[in-house]
């Protein structure tokens, strides 16, 4: 994880830099956690709340090239290049890669600014910190998600998160650089909707996301799980 050693000076120099350079009122703070969600590095950042700030150190200077007028898409590209390799990006994600990483990076920008309270906030980063559930082999609608909802969130619940299956790979959350082929007798399957929870995932998963909302939501929207189930529940009834 990185610490920002280029803050701007135009900020709050009393405020942590951490604090600065992920707070969603902030143009850098949306972008740290917009490539923290789109995670163009491959770094697992995603699925470990010890790695909120991955990209803290890549967004301000980013936010910099952009207020200088750069395109989007030349900034990314050349802080990328800085802080790991020439061509990093394109050589990981290919030229149309690369397109579409900033088109969501750009349209997820707006979004960010505009979803602030928790309930709004979560439903959309339940479609980016947890976009393998909505594919069509799994099939996971945030609906049917949040149906599985438990009506307390169990505090040990994030202490030793299972693997989480990602297409062919398995990622142990405890060491997000420490991955291998999944196999079929060692593997901790998602179920589908309706299909009974067999490795207790699902619990996991629901303590991730919401905990994930709650550092992200402003001071004034925060609210405690029960009322934020309440919400929700009411929202998608509506």
């Amino acid at each position: 994880m990185h610490q920002d050693p280029t803050e701007s000076a135009t900020e709050d120099s009393k405020t942590p830099a951490y604090e600065r350079s992920t707070s969603l009122h902030t143009f850098s703070g949306r972008l740290t956690h917009m490539l923290h969600d789109l995670d163009p590095m491959g770094t697992c950042c995603r699925l470990n709340l010890e790695m909120e700030d991955e990209y803290a150190s890549e967004a301000p200077p980013i936010a910099r090239l952009l207020d200088s007028g750069v395109p989007l898409r030349d900034a990314v590209c050349q802080v990328f290049d800085e802080w790991f390799w020439e061509d990093c990006l394109k050589n990981r994600l290919g030229y149309e890669g690369v397109n579409v990483l900033i088109a969501r990076l750009n349209k997820g920008l707006e979004q960010l600014s505009n979803h602030r309270d928790m309930p709004a906030l979560h439903e959309k980063l339940f479609y980016r910190i947890l976009p393998d559930l909505t594919i069509d082999d799994l099939g996971w609608s945030y609906a049917a998600f949040m149906q599985t909802a438990p009506e307390q969130l169990d505090p040990a619940a994030l202490d030793n998160g299972p693997a989480v299956r990602i297409g062919l790979i398995e990622i142990s959350l405890d060491d997000p650089e420490d991955s291998e082929p999944a196999s079929d007798t060692n593997q901790s399957v998602i179920p589908r909707p309706n299909e009974p929870d067999l490795t207790n995932v699902l619990p996991w998963l629901h303590a991730h996301l919401f905990e994930k909302t709650r550092r992200r939501a402003p001071p004034e929207h925060l609210l405690s799980y029960p009322q934020f189930l309440q919400q929700v529940r009411h929202r998608l009834k509506a």
